[in-house]
């Protein structure tokens, strides 16, 4: 992981060695997803600390590597999916627009507790979803969840691992039942 945080002087290149590279697909009709990005960049038989954020759009993805591998990926990166690609390398200065996109999803849990959450998103038992949880699969707000009858609060990040990223949001009621109507954001 790298992170530089400068206050008092201008940045060179050296202290941030990273690169911000675009992959374009070439079926403008492509409707590819982060996962399509990700299995072809581990594809290439890479450590997974060599590259970083893959900001994903239907036909085309910024995909930010160390700057060392720049070559590796124009050369070898050539197919996302079933989809012919072709990579670029962006100006130092190039700050893609990704205007967070999210699609909402309302769902019925029992309670607020982490594993409610889990099940309900992801369309699994509970018991299943809290042996996610102990698989360390589940993030909340960025540290990894270990108990799964954590409650969760309205604005509360949550990150399960092969199914997304969410924000919870507001209850909007009870059902006759006494059940929890939760609006859930997930990013797309």
């Amino acid at each position: 992981m790298i992170l530089s945080v400068f206050t008092d002087y201008e940045p060179s290149e050296s202290d941030f060695p990273i690169k911000c590279m675009k992959a374009t697909v070439t079926n403008r009709n492509a409707d590819l997803k982060h996962g399509d990005y990700m299995g072809a960049v581990m594809a290439l038989g890479i450590e997974r600390d060599v590259f970083g954020d893959i900001i994903a759009c239907p036909t085309e993805a910024y995909i930010y590597v160390t700057d060392f591998m720049v070559d590796y990926f124009t050369d070898c990166l050539t197919d996302i999916g079933r989809e012919k690609c072709n990579v670029s390398v962006m100006p130092d200065d190039f700050i893609p627009n990704t205007g967070e996109k999210f699609s909402e999803q309302h769902i019925i849990i029992s309670s607020d507790r982490l594993d409610c959450f889990v099940s309900a998103i992801c369309r699994l038992s509970r018991d299943k979803s809290a042996e996610t949880v102990k698989r360390k699969l589940v993030y909340i707000n960025g540290s990894e969840a270990k108990d799964p009858s954590k409650k969760l609060c309205e604005g509360d990040k949550l990150v399960i691992r092969g199914f997304g990223k969410y924000i919870i949001g507001s209850c909007d009621g009870k059902t006759h039942k006494d059940r929890l109507k939760i609006t859930v954001k997930k990013y797309n």
